[in-house]
């Protein structure tokens, strides 16, 4: 009896929350878009869309119950993450709602994409036809000249489309709203600069939106970082469902069957999704998105092919069907709308760290002498290592600084009394150059080639640095297994002060991000090769001190050289 009473103040409370939200949409405010609207009437009255057999028909929430939520609750909130399947009608409502609230006035929203031919498909294939087929809109079209697959002028509202590949295609613009479109392919660097575009503006809006690849990573990152909302299906029994969860925890728990055939052999309306309370099937429309992280400024949403009108027939056949680990990450991501790896992708875990870690902390510098390696950009990170009378390497200093600031970078060469460092020869070689005139006796180059060699590089006027070159997936895989076997010490995280904390956090998220993408060779042999621009440039550094230890015999001179 006391179930079914909270049951029915549950369900009550629901319902009186939507009958508020149905007040609300029904009001025009002045947080209210083109002409007066909501989003939801804009959406619905004004927009047209690819129907199932090619023909244009109305925007429609019908089989997106979780759409019309988000859009009801979150259509004027400045900072949305979207964690997404693919084909789940995002890029639709993002370019909805940045049209919704740009046209008529004289805002700028801006959409990024990872590179020049994302950005052109997405103009051609979705803005074009999207604004062609939007009476309104089109209207404001033609009132301007500007017309480009980079800009399109409605009225005095402006939408840019960019692209992040480079730091230019980034900054050549102020905005009001932004949508950056498949987090995870962007370059990691440049993409930072993104925010920057909005610092002049009152509104501030951010969207993210992208397919998950690696757990902790891109957009994964993001959506931890926020409210963390799962769509909830309600089952008449009073159970509260999460698909995700469940299916992470059981692949086969959130299905079931009609007869024993359809579990070996699914036909269309053979499956559904169970109840995990009674059994029954359940619809997905009838939920509700409910946050992990109460109150948090960023509203996140997790968005599942398991929330749209497929036949869950076809989702579990695909499922049975997934008997590679290419096909088991295409599901997960595709249509689970979830990050995964495996270890033949990711092959260092944080267990794998924190299993060696011990009892010291980070330092300043060392009285004694350490080993040193440093991988470079616009910003630049190093990591020290004391040598042990075991014959391992503690990890006792972590640096990170802008490139330009050499002094800073050459005093932490000297506090640590570097016998030994190995430092990046590229991007930006004139700085490597001048590390290692500076400190001729202590630190060399690195550059990636195919075979390992060492040797000197004259330079004008009879100088010369020491360089060394590796096989950069050989290199990495080798610091990987020694990272395993315990050749590294880390610090103790419980007594480090917040600061070096959230360093030591930075470097260990680095570490795992040495993660690797499959290739082939001219004779379709799978090949597995560590992947470039992605955020682990703490692992590269550790990588380079590897090798400054290992051919320490080949180098090294006075502890910690001189700035001279």
């Amino acid at each position: 009896m006391r179930a079914e009473k909270r049951r029915r103040q549950t369900a009550s409370a629901s319902e009186r929350f939507f009958d508020e939200l149905d007040s609300i949409v029904t009001q025009s405010t002045s947080l209210s878009g083109v002409a007066g609207t909501t989003l939801e009437e804009f959406l619905c009255q004004n927009i047209l869309v690819k129907g199932p057999f090619g023909q244009l028909v109305p925007f429609s929430f019908e089989g997106y119950a979780f759409w019309k939520w988000i859009t009801r609750v979150s259509q004027n909130h400045p900072y949305l993450v979207f964690l997404k399947a693919a084909q789940v009608i995002f890029s639709t409502w993002m370019l909805g709602r940045l049209t919704w609230k740009g046209a008529g006035t004289s805002l700028k929203a801006g959409l990024y994409f990872p590179d020049d031919t994302s950005m052109k498909d997405f103009h051609d294939d979705r803005v074009v036809p999207f604004l062609q087929n939007c009476k309104v809109l089109h209207q404001y079209l033609k009132e301007n000249q500007t017309d480009n697959n980079r800009t399109k002028k409605l009225g005095d509202f402006t939408l840019a489309l960019r692209g992040t590949w480079t730091k230019r295609g980034v900054k050549t613009i102020d905005l009001d709203a932004v949508g950056l479109d498949e987090v995870d392919e962007h370059d990691e660097e440049n993409i930072e600069f993104v925010p920057d575009r909005l610092l002049a503006s009152k509104l501030g809006w951010m969207m993210f939106g992208s397919q998950p690849s690696l757990p902790n990573f891109g957009i994964h990152a993001e959506f931890l970082n926020s409210s963390q909302g799962f769509w909830l299906i309600r089952c008449g029994c009073g159970e509260w469902n999460n698909l995700i969860e469940r299916w992470l925890s059981d692949h086969d728990s959130i299905w079931g069957f009609k007869d024993k055939d359809s579990k070996i052999q699914p036909v269309p309306g053979s499956v559904f999704y169970a109840c995990a309370g009674c059994g029954k099937p359940l619809d997905n429309q009838k939920g509700e998105y409910v946050n992990k992280i109460q109150k948090h400024d960023h509203h996140g949403y997790q968005l599942s092919q398991l929330w749209t009108p497929n036949d869950p027939s076809q989702l579990y056949k695909r499922q049975l069907n997934a008997n590679t680990s290419a096909k088991r990450k295409a599901f997960c991501i595709s249509v689970i709308g979830w990050p995964y790896s495996s270890d033949e992708e990711q092959p260092l875990q944080r267990e794998d760290i924190e299993r060696w870690q011990s009892d010291f902390v980070l330092q300043d510098g060392c009285q004694y002498f350490t080993f040193h390696g440093l991988d470079q950009g616009d910003t630049i990170h190093g990591v020290f290592g004391e040598p042990t009378t075991d014959g391992r390497i503690k990890i006792i200093g972590l640096y990170k600084g802008h490139v330009i600031n050499e002094i800073d970078y050459y005093n932490s060469i000297q506090r640590f009394n570097v016998y030994s460092g190995v430092i990046d020869a590229m991007p930006n070689r004139n700085f490597s150059m001048k590390t290692a005139l500076k400190f001729p006796d202590n630190i060399r180059i690195q550059f990636f080639s195919k075979k390992f060699a060492e040797r000197e590089e004259i330079l004008p006027g009879s100088e010369s640095v020491g360089v060394i070159q590796v096989n950069r997936d050989v290199s990495l895989q080798e610091t990987v297994d020694a990272i395993k076997a315990g050749l590294f010490l880390f610090p103790n995280p419980k007594k480090l002060p917040p600061a070096d904390l959230a360093l030591y956090e930075e470097f260990k998220f680095h570490l795992t991000m040495l993660i690797r993408e499959r290739g082939e060779d001219e004779n379709g042999k799978a090949l597995w090769g560590f992947k470039k621009k992605v955020p682990n440039h703490f692992g590269m550094a550790l990588n380079s001190l590897r090798l400054a230890f290992e051919t320490q015999s080949e180098s090294g001179g006075s502890y910690g050289g001189g700035i001279g």
